[in-house]
């Protein structure tokens, strides 16, 4: 396949940009596993329900926002609930919908980790850029983000979620997962 030289540092960039959240990631899960024996997708779910108000989130939403199918989430939710870190509950309207909520446990587990996680975070990365790199690299990644919506299909699209109010995007169907 031949593209236009133009595009050689966009894809560049873009794989530049694969191989520093590769190497992030790969550093972050080998401090969890380590403390804690878990993985940072287990992490990733419980800061995801962290983040709601309400501690909690419909599946196919925290699906949806780790770029998970929903039977890969699943089964990742029954392993960390077989844990004791999460717990599924009815929604209280709707009850073809089922809520994963973070336990007491879950919570603690993310408040004595968060101080290994940030400093290896900004060991790797964020001490590398300056204040002013860091939000120039925040704003162009926003912006692709939010201009990159809907290149895949109609379901890849910043969407408006009900009643948590979240901003998220769709994920692609042909993304890759990595549980």
């Amino acid at each position: 396949m031949d593209f236009d030289f133009e595009y050689d540092d966009s894809l560049a960039a873009l794989r530049a940009l694969a191989e520093v959240r590769h190497r992030i990631w790969a550093a972050l899960d080998r401090e969890l596993q380590t403390r804690e024996k878990i993985s940072m997708t287990w992490f990733e779910v419980l800061g995801s329900l962290l983040q709601n108000d309400e501690g909690a989130l419909p599946m196919h939403e925290l699906a949806s926002s780790l770029l998970s199918s929903p039977s890969g989430m699943t089964r990742l939710v029954d392993r960390i609930e077989r844990a004791g870190l999460v717990r599924r509950t009815a929604h209280p309207s709707d009850r073809r919908v089922t809520l994963v909520t973070i336990t007491e446990p879950g919570r603690a587990l993310v408040e004595r980790v968060m101080p290994e996680i940030k400093r290896v975070a900004v060991e790797g990365f964020a001490s590398r850029l300056s204040a002013k790199q860091a939000r120039d690299l925040r704003s162009i990644l926003e912006q692709l983000l939010q201009d990159t919506g809907g290149i895949d299909s109609d379901e890849t699209r910043a969407v408006e979620d009900g009643p948590t109010k979240r901003r998220k995007f769709a994920r692609s169907p042909r993304a890759a997962v990595r549980s």
